[in-house]
């Protein structure tokens, strides 16, 4: 991400640009309290978009393990993948 604390978790990709997810999501955590989206909830996301290979998709699935499930969305720009948690919304 641009403002991430990784930045060089993406170091290779090109970024293309930002988009609103069409769907909503409602927001959880995952058990190393990472924030992450659900299907189902109220608001639509605005996250970046990027271009890159097979070999930094594959190291970024390794990354977010496996609390996480990459799912393709519509973008302005074509199709993307998004990572969307598995573990239960966060309680309010």
């Amino acid at each position: 991400k641009q403002k991430s604390p990784d930045p060089h978790r993406l170091e290779g990709a090109q970024f293309i640009g930002f988009a609103k997810t069409a769907h909503t999501y409602k927001m959880g955590v995952s058990s190393d309290s990472y924030p992450g989206a659900m299907p189902g909830g109220g608001q639509a996301l605005v996250g970046e978009v990027y271009s890159l290979d097979e070999t930094l998709l594959r190291k970024i699935d390794k990354f977010e393990g496996n609390e996480y499930r990459r799912v393709e969305i519509e973008t302005p720009y074509g199709p993307a993948w998004m990572y969307q948690l598995k573990m239960q919304p966060v309680k309010k």
